[in-house]
């Protein structure tokens, strides 16, 4: 884990924000960021997220709210953003993504844009459960009952409430 400590010596802002991005992009080492083993449908939220911050011609810093309850994949989500675009926004007309829980943080004028993570359904919930306990894409078949019974157990689907997270079914 890397910190860094930045001082504020009342510059220029962008003087400032030049030195802090040099400084992360030294640290990263232009190396793409670790995503999960077996991502599951994150192709269509990547290129979700891809839309809102891509806003052409424009230099200015854009700040994009994602919220979603825990567990739910939001960094992942944004680590899959940045491996795909993230280094071209470095510098003038800089994106960058908060992700939160609290629907608070990125309230009102805080954020440019807000992406509001979407629960799994039912066929991707098992897919995930199925990669982590199977090693394949499905369960197999004198399993898939109980599969599935384990994924409405966790609250990814099936129930009412359907608030249950992915990392119940990694465990």
């Amino acid at each position: 884990m890397h910190f860094i400590l930045v001082y504020f010596f009342h510059r220029n802002e962008s003087e400032d924000i030049k030195d802090i991005v040099e400084k992360v992009t030294h640290l990263l080492d232009k190396t793409d960021l670790f995503i999960a083993d077996h991502p599951v449908r994150v192709e269509s939220r990547v290129l979700d997220m891809i839309q809102l911050l891509d806003i052409p011609f424009s230099n200015d810093v854009l700040l994009l709210g994602m919220w979603g309850m825990g567990g739910i994949g939001k960094t992942t989500i944004a680590k899959f953003v940045y491996n795909k675009v993230g280094r071209k926004w470095f510098g003038s007309g800089s994106r960058i993504i908060i992700t939160t829980r609290d629907k608070q943080i990125i309230r009102g004028d805080r954020v440019n844009q807000v992406y509001i993570m979407e629960e799994m359904d039912e066929s991707e919930s098992l897919e995930l459960f199925s990669w982590h306990a199977f090693m394949k894409v499905s369960p197999r078949e004198n399993f898939a009952k109980i599969s599935r019974n384990v994924v409405e157990y966790c609250g990814m689907w099936g129930t009412a409430a359907g608030s249950g997270s992915p990392w119940v079914l990694l465990v």
